[in-house]
């Protein structure tokens, strides 16, 4: 190819690129008083260790691996169920589930859902082609300028199917009343490196309101995976915090902090500083939560730090 062919083709796929739009606008929303309730006091809440008078508490970590995941995390959640007559049904006493890329997929759907969520989960989730609307072929100009430009797929691809035919518009709110299981859906911050849990502690770091925020669009954050999705974005709002940042993500904290896996808590400890930072970042651009913990356990690791106390983020349990 010649060079004058060459620059052609590389002008050609620069307006093309222009020219194609993404759906990459900001999703959250910042923090005002009236959502002080929501956002605030549930940032440290522990979970209850005995909630029921039952003698256990089960935790979760489901990892990713696109719909493989989510069938596998479905197929352990019914084991919990129990099937046969000897088993035992503990379903109930699941506690929390963390998960990532895939394994979000169904830790939403039965936050959202409960134990009813069994009835028609395969039917809503597992047999349907939720893929089918994504941008696959590296034969289009067009897809080949998308790529270039972020990611074949935004979120007037998979997103909007999750919205439409899984959670509808059903936000974070509605998964926080359902109550247990708690959910921890995980993506990744690009910029700083560091795993992003939805949990309100982080979202008060950037001041901003995850009780209004669409499970779908977490989901679909959490399963992003780079240049096949383009990042879920997300701002920063300095300017409307309502609180300090809390002591664990303070620089004197992750100094004096000598316990094992500190590390990604001092890394996500400095990102939270970086959302307070007008000059530094803006914008925060999430991928699959797979890129920098595919086993979804980091966000445990944050909630102990969270807590403050040598059981959380579980409460003392039975006096």
């Amino acid at each position: 190819m010649t060079g004058s062919r060459l620059s052609s083709c590389v002008a050609a796929l620069a307006l093309a690129a222009c020219a194609t739009p993404f759906d990459n606008a900001p999703l959250n929303q910042p923090l005002s008083h009236s959502s002080t309730p929501a956002s605030v006091a549930q940032s440290g809440s522990p979970l209850p260790s005995d909630p029921n008078g039952g003698a256990n508490v089960i935790a979760l970590s489901l990892s990713g691996g696109g719909m493989r995941a989510a069938a596998f995390a479905f197929g352990v959640l019914q084991a919990l169920q129990g099937g046969g007559p000897t088993d035992m049904d503990v379903f109930d006493e699941l506690t929390f589930i963390s998960s990532v890329s895939g394994g979000s997929l169904t830790a939403a759907y039965f936050g959202l859902y409960g134990r009813e969520g069994f009835a028609d989960f395969r039917g809503r989730v597992l047999d349907q082609d939720l893929e089918r609307e994504m941008r696959m072929s590296l034969l289009s100009p067009v897809n080949i300028a998308r790529l270039l430009a972020g990611g074949l797929n935004d979120r007037s691809n998979l997103a909007h199917t999750l919205h439409r035919e899984v959670f509808g518009q059903a936000t974070f709110s509605q998964l926080q009343r359902r109550g247990k299981p708690e959910v921890w859906i995980n993506a990744s911050d690009l910029y700083n490196r560091t795993p992003f849990p939805f949990i309100p502690p982080v979202f008060l770091g950037l001041c901003s309101d995850l009780s209004q925020f669409h499970v779908a669009d977490a989901v679909a954050a959490s399963m992003a995976v780079p240049l096949v999705f383009a990042p879920i974005v997300l701002q920063t709002h300095p300017d409307r915090c309502l609180t300090p940042l809390p002591a664990w993500a303070l620089p004197e904290a992750a100094r004096q902090s000598g316990q094992p896996g500190q590390g990604v808590v001092r890394a996500v400890a400095q990102a939270l500083r970086n959302y307070r930072d007008a000059d530094r970042m803006r914008y925060v651009k999430l991928v699959d939560g797979g890129i920098t913990d595919n086993n979804g356990l980091s966000s445990i690791l944050i909630a102990r730090a969270v807590s403050g106390t040598p059981y959380g983020p579980l409460d003392e349990g039975p006096q």
